[in-house]
């Protein structure tokens, strides 16, 4: 488990899901109206993020491939909303791949794109997809043709993650 700060009051646990977990995430996912078809089987690393009191406050997986990352299935359950837990799984999930050499991390969204916008995040069109993310299933067929594509260069300055 890693420990991520959300604000000077909390303190949360990363988890890396395994099979069994996997499940639970994909059931979250569709109670959430998520892409969840393909997450046990997904290549992709997937994480929950559990209080000191290890209550599950949200998720996040990425799925890698060389320099570009795909991030996929950020979830705060409900009871989380609005007490900085989706920044703060962004911000770990931003953290991982760069520790992997990824340069660009890539997203699919239909209602945040504000929140990943206020994130460092920019659209781009589809047609800008590198072709490994452009053929996950994620990209190809879980998430409508509508959903707004989106990339943060992840070798942006630092301060711009500080400020994030």
């Amino acid at each position: 488990m890693i420990d991520v700060a959300i604000n000077p009051l909390r303190t949360w646990n990363q988890h890396c899901l395994d099979g069994d977990e996997l499940a639970t995430l994909s059931a979250q996912l569709r109670a959430n109206d998520l892409p969840h078809c393909d997450i046990e089987t997904s290549a992709g690393t997937f994480f929950d993020f559990r209080t000191e009191r290890n209550e599950i406050a949200g998720y996040a997986g990425i799925e890698i491939f060389g320099p570009d990352g795909l991030l996929r299935s950020v979830l705060v359950l409900p009871a989380w909303r609005s007490e900085g837990v989706g920044g703060a799984i962004v911000e770990a999930m931003v953290e991982f791949p760069c520790e992997q050499g990824v340069q660009r991390l890539h997203l699919l969204t239909m209602r945040s794109a504000d929140f990943f916008a206020a994130r460092g995040f920019g659209p781009l069109p589809r047609a800008e997809a590198p072709a490994r993310i452009a053929a996950t299933s994620e990209f190809a067929s879980l998430c409508p043709s509508s959903a707004v594509f989106m990339r943060r260069d992840l070798r942006a300055a630092p301060a711009l993650r500080a400020m994030t």
